[in-house]
């Protein structure tokens, strides 16, 4: 009986206990998994990186796009106002011209004459080539009228306001006694023009056949309102003129020349 036992005993003794098999079996396990966990990081780690990758080109794109977008927007948006305001420029130009063309006839203004072989020397005799009174251009003095006053009280030497003509001026030269003289409520209204002006004079000047002569280099127009004329008539035609020779085309020294 005692040798039955021991023989048994001697079986289970070489099989392995439950517990051995299981924790044999969690140990090939981890085995196995610390192998295949280190590449399946990488894979994934890379797919990530990828991921990423792609991610910042679509941003980078997207932020590309978007600033080519602004840059033609900010140079379309400029060219249109560039546009635009050329356009309206145009239009209010026109738009003097026809009234004051109409003006023109109710307050007796002639049609602009036009002189382009006029001398520019600093030098005597002054005014040579003008081609009337006052003149529209010719000989002068080395120095100019100052930019202020725009408006004077008595006549300005001529010599000295033809060098003004050259650098683009305009001057409305009115007469201030006599019986052709210029109506005060006109001389107000063209005042109020000339103080809103850049490189616009008035002044009084001896001698006008007509009351209002507004000149410039190469150009003169002669004015001659009746009594009953409307100073906003006056000064349509003024503006008109100083648009159209304010820097304009014949004047040597031209500001925008």
């Amino acid at each position: 009986m005692a040798k039955k036992k021991k023989k048994r005993h001697q079986q289970r003794a070489g099989r392995p206990r439950p517990q051995e098999k299981g924790a044999a079996t969690v140990a090939t396990a981890e085995r196995e998994d610390a192998g295949e966990r280190p590449a399946s990081r990488r894979a994934e780690r890379k797919e990530e990186a990828r991921r990423e990758r792609e991610r910042r080109i679509r941003q980078v794109r997207r932020k590309q796009r978007t600033r080519r977008l602004i840059r033609w927007g900010i140079v379309a948006g400029v060219a249109g106002g560039i546009a635009g305001a050329i356009y309206l420029a145009g239009s209010e130009s026109r738009e003097i011209k026809e009234q004051a063309a109409v003006a023109a006839e109710r307050v007796g203004a002639t049609e602009v004459e036009t002189d382009e072989g006029l001398t520019n020397e600093h030098q005597e005799p002054y005014g040579t080539g003008s081609g009337g009174i006052p003149a529209i251009g010719g000989n002068h003095t080395p120095g100019a009228l100052p930019a202020e006053p725009k408006t004077y009280q008595q006549q300005p030497p001529e010599e000295t306001a033809i060098h003004n003509l050259e650098h683009g001026y305009v001057i409305a030269y009115y007469a201030d006694e006599g019986d052709n003289a210029l109506d005060a409520d006109i001389v107000s209204a063209l005042e109020n023009v000339v103080t809103d002006e850049t490189e616009v004079l008035m002044a009084p000047y001896q001698g006008l056949a007509q009351p209002l002569y507004l000149v410039a280099w190469g150009a003169r127009q002669a004015i001659d309102p009746p009594d009953d004329a409307n100073p906003d008539d006056v000064v349509l035609v003024a503006r008109a003129f100083i648009d159209e020779w304010k820097n304009g085309r014949f004047a040597p020294e031209a500001a925008a020349g």
